[in-house]
């Protein structure tokens, strides 16, 4: 496995979804009636799914929330 090249592709092709299904859920969620005005969900290629607790914390909250205040800063 090299960080450039064919070779570490190939290595992480198998755990890659294709770009169909990544981006299915997202769609779904966009589009579909019976989901309007749903909020506060995660959709997942397999439909609604619960994250691990563990993402859950308010340290982890202002770290995400920090972070996407500093990359969007100079388009506000």
């Amino acid at each position: 496995m090299t960080l450039n090249g064919a070779l570490w592709f190939d290595d992480i092709q198998p755990m890659m979804n294709s770009m169909e299904k990544a981006i299915s859920a997202s769609i779904k969620g966009a589009i579909a009636p019976e989901l309007e005005g749903v909020t506060g969900k995660y959709f997942g290629p397999k439909g609604e799914e619960i994250p691990s607790q563990k993402y859950y914390s308010a340290e982890n909250e202002k770290s995400v929330w920090d972070y996407c205040e500093k990359i969007t800063a100079k388009y506000l």
